[in-house]
């Protein structure tokens, strides 16, 4: 039921959407790549553990930046996706200041 109720909304509301199908788009986009990232970070600390336990420092730092590089463009990036999902919302239902042509 909940699924129906959800394509009937989305219906409803594209026409409202559609002009600003770019940002949609690019927040959907940037929600992917957030989600890849999300998934290699376990992969990179199970590496930054196991440097640390074999006590290989110029790896562990390798790995450590690695890890850290990763965690702020995956921040960075979480808060372009939310925006331009906010954008695009906002935008939809005329509470934003129009793109000009």
């Amino acid at each position: 039921m909940a699924n129906a109720y959800d394509l009937r909304l989305l219906r409803r509301l594209w026409p409202f959407l559609q002009p600003h199908v770019r940002h949609v788009a690019a927040s959907l986009g940037m929600l992917l790549v957030v989600q890849v990232f999300g998934l290699l970070r376990p992969v990179v600390m199970g590496q930054v553990a196991g440097h640390a336990a074999n006590r290989d420092a110029d790896a562990l730092l390798r790995d450590g930046v690695l890890l850290a590089g990763l965690v702020v463009v995956t921040q960075v990036l979480s808060f372009a996706q939310v925006y331009t999902m906010q954008l695009a919302g906002a935008r939809g239902v005329g509470l934003g200041v129009e793109e000009k042509q």
